[in-house]
C-alpha cells in the first residue's frame, strides 16, 4: 500500500525532483537574504554592523548565494558608514510605526488635549527612563512651562483650530 502511495506522488509530483539543485540555491540564497533583513530590522545600521551581519551568514559554496552574500554585505557597509561613533541608525520604518501607533494610543487616551503637545511623550516611550529623571522632571519642569512651550513651538492644536473655526460669535 505504502509502494501505490509513493508511486501516486512520484506521479503527481516528481517533476519537482528536476528543481531539486535550484530549489537548493533557491533556498541558500533566501536564508541570506532572511537573515540579513532580521539583521538590519533588529539591529539598525552602526560601525561593525558589516562584521557583525558577515559573521551570521551560513557558508556557502553556491555561487549565486555567495554573490547575494557579498552583495548585502556591501550595502550594509555602505549604510554604515553613514553612522557616526556610537551611533545607531534604523534599518526598518517599523520602529516608527510602533512609536507612532503608541501616540495614537496616547492620543486617544488623552484626545481633549489635542495629538500636538502629546509629541512630547515621544521621548519617554523611546528613551532610558527612571524614576530619578522622571522624579527631577516632574519636580523641575512646571505644567505652565511645558504648555508655553508647546504653544511656542508646536502652535494651536487642530482640534483648537476646528474649535475657533466653528464657534458662533455671541452677539450682544
Amino acid at each position: 500500500m505504502e509502494t501505490d502511495e509513493n508511486a501516486r506522488i512520484m506521479e503527481k509530483l516528481g517533476w519537482v525532483l528536476e528543481y531539486r539543485h535550484s530549489l537548493v540555491e533557491w533556498g541558500e540564497i533566501m536564508q541570506v537574504i532572511g537573515i540579513t533583513e532580521s539583521h538590519v530590522r533588529q539591529r539598525g545600521y552602526f560601525l561593525g554592523s558589516h562584521q557583525q551581519l558577515k559573521q551570521s551568514l551560513p557558508q556557502t559554496s553556491i555561487p549565486s548565494a555567495l554573490r547575494m552574500s557579498q552583495q548585502l554585505l556591501a550595502f550594509v557597509l555602505e549604510q554604515e558608514l553613514k553612522a557616526q561613533t556610537e551611533e545607531r541608525l534604523l534599518g526598518s520604518s517599523e520602529v516608527i510605526e510602533s512609536v507612532l501607533g503608541k501616540q495614537k494610543y496616547l492620543e486617544h487616551e488623552q484626545s481633549k488635549s489635542g495629538f500636538t503637545g502629546l509629541l512630547l511623550g515621544i521621548p519617554a516611550m523611546v528613551g532610558k527612563l527612571t524614576t530619578a529623571i522622571v522624579s527631577e522632571a516632574l519636580e523641575n519642569v512646571k505644567t505652565a512651562q511645558v504648555i508655553e512651550w508647546c504653544q511656542r513651538n508646536l502652535g494651536q492644536t487642530l482640534q483648537g483650530k476646528r474649535m475657533e473655526a466653528f464657534t458662533v460669535p455671541k452677539v450682544e
